[in-house]
């Protein structure tokens, strides 16, 4: 199982991604996202900031939570590392991270939004899974 993998689309960008558990699932997510954004994995380590997203569901959760660290990362250019989500219900995340900040050159792809196309979370045995469309 890998954590994530970019697929093929025609005009977006999408990625497959798994998990043990829902909260590897949001966590496999976002480093999956930064990975097609091309955010660079090294930098200095910033203090430690908290997230806090709300949703209808989880899938809408998920949503709401790549499109939080998509506005971090293209308005405040900032990336979180070493993510920790505290509390992960069906409606609502709390997460802790290292934010590194970034110069806008280091953003490889700028992407808009994860989008809610075909977006659903799947169990197969122990592995949760889904797959992301992000606008370009």
């Amino acid at each position: 199982m890998k954590d994530f993998e970019e697929l093929a689309h025609t005009a977006d960008m999408r990625m497959r991604v798994s998990g043990r558990d829902l909260k590897t699932l949001f966590i496999n997510a976002a480093r999956g996202m930064y990975y097609l954004a091309g955010v660079p994995r090294k930098g200095k380590a910033g203090r430690v900031v908290s997230v806090e997203v709300e949703g209808l569901d989880e899938v809408d959760l998920l949503a709401r939570w790549l499109n939080e660290l998509l506005y971090r990362l293209n308005v405040k250019h900032t990336v979180l590392h070493n993510i920790d989500i505290k509390t992960l219900l069906p409606t609502k995340l709390h997460a802790t991270g290292n934010q590194f900040h970034l110069k806008p050159a280091d953003v490889q792809v700028e992407l808009k939004a994860a989008t809610y196309h075909n977006l659903k979370i799947t169990r197969e045995g122990k592995v949760f899974s889904t797959e992301i469309i992000f606008d370009v």
